[in-house]
């Protein structure tokens, strides 16, 4: 990676870790958006385990943000929590 950009490959593989810590630690499910723009679009994540009509807390943070599917099941604790591992990928991300 030149210049200090992180490829594809690499952002694909640190999202499915913190998804994975996310899911174990806080019981929720993870998408990866692209953003572009005002419109945000799906790049990786378990779509499966999301119900229908869930409806997603986003964090948002350079040109990606994270969708997080049962965020408000959490404590707020749980969710400062959560956020701080979100937002430490995220900002991973903007190199």
């Amino acid at each position: 990676m030149e210049n200090g950009t992180s490829s594809s490959d690499d952002i694909l593989h640190a999202f499915w870790q913190v998804a994975a810590e996310a899911r174990e630690r806080f019981g929720v499910v993870l998408h990866l958006l692209r953003v572009a723009g005002a419109r945000r679009a799906y790049v990786a994540g378990d779509t499966a385990a999301v119900a229908p009509g869930e409806v997603p807390h986003i964090l948002s943070q350079g040109r990606f943000a994270v969708a997080v599917y049962g965020w408000q099941r959490l404590s707020p604790d749980r969710q400062a929590s959560l956020e701080e591992v979100a937002r430490a990928f995220l900002r991973g991300q903007e190199r």
